[in-house]
């Protein structure tokens, strides 16, 4: 009786636990209607999804849940707040660079890496434009 009573205990704990992992996982959806390229790998138009799976992590998924790309993200602090969760890319040469996620309601931004020779270019002069997303707190 006292072992199922722990085990039944121990069961809840972790159902709340991964519940509240779950809720904390952020998730922006967006149609993009160009091709566009993370890091090195480039990517089609078409329906993505931007996935934060741990501190300064996030896996991007396309329209049928594959994950396409793991990246690795940096936190930066911006002085607005986004209400609606989107997709940042910057434009250089030509070609459309994911440079940053804004999840919903938040005034974090993860800001993915732009390719060596083109960061310092695309901070020199750029044109950037935002994909409007859906999501927020989803597990």
């Amino acid at each position: 009786m006292r072992a199922r009573t722990i085990a039944s205990l121990m069961f809840t704990v972790l159902f709340f636990a991964a519940l509240a992992s779950a809720q904390s996982t952020q998730r922006v959806k967006a149609n993009v209607p160009f091709a566009f390229t993370v890091g090195t790998k480039n990517f089609p138009a078409g329906q993505y999804s931007a996935v934060q799976t741990g501190p300064n992590l996030m896996t991007l998924r396309d329209d049928r849940g594959r994950s396409v790309a793991t990246l690795t993200t940096k936190n930066i602090q911006s002085s607005k707040q986004t209400t609606v969760p989107k997709l940042t890319f910057v434009r250089r040469d030509g070609r459309y660079y994911l440079s940053q996620v804004w999840w919903q309601e938040d005034q974090i931004v993860d800001e993915l890496p732009l390719p060596h020779s083109d960061a310092m270019l695309a901070r020199q002069k750029s044109s950037s434009g935002a994909i409007p997303g859906s999501g927020g707190a989803r597990p």
